[in-house]
């Protein structure tokens, strides 16, 4: 029996054992196209990702292009404000380190904006 495997990205992969040589090499050869094929695909998509800026996306919303998706909107609203959220309270857990997050709250509502008007 032999053992198949590829490596990929810093990862091996364990294709089986096979009766022959020739059928190992396919397997190896089948394996890699398919590695291959995955990457080309993430590569694509993120680029696609990468160029919708959020100008173009508040367009198409303006323009009513989800309408006839209200389901879809909702969603996207939704990870956009967790999004917002996670990475607001990074920025807070950053400026006070150390503290609690009661503690936290506690001293960003006595912390008074500089051009705010009390």
């Amino acid at each position: 029996m032999i053992r198949a495997r590829v490596q990929h990205k810093n990862k091996e992969y364990a294709l089986g054992q096979f009766g022959t040589r020739v059928e190992a090499d396919a397997a190896r050869e089948a394996a890699r196209r398919v590695l291959e094929a995955l990457d080309a695909k993430e590569y694509n998509n993120s680029q696609r990702v990468k160029g919708l800026r959020a100008e173009t996306l508040e367009v198409l919303v303006t323009k009513g292009i989800f309408d006839t998706q209200p389901s879809l909107m909702l969603s996207l609203a939704e990870a956009l404000l967790r999004r917002q959220k996670m990475l607001a309270h990074r920025q807070r857990r950053t400026l006070y380190p150390g503290l609690s997050d009661d503690d936290r709250r506690n001293l960003a509502a006595r912390v008074v904006p500089k051009n705010s008007i009390r």
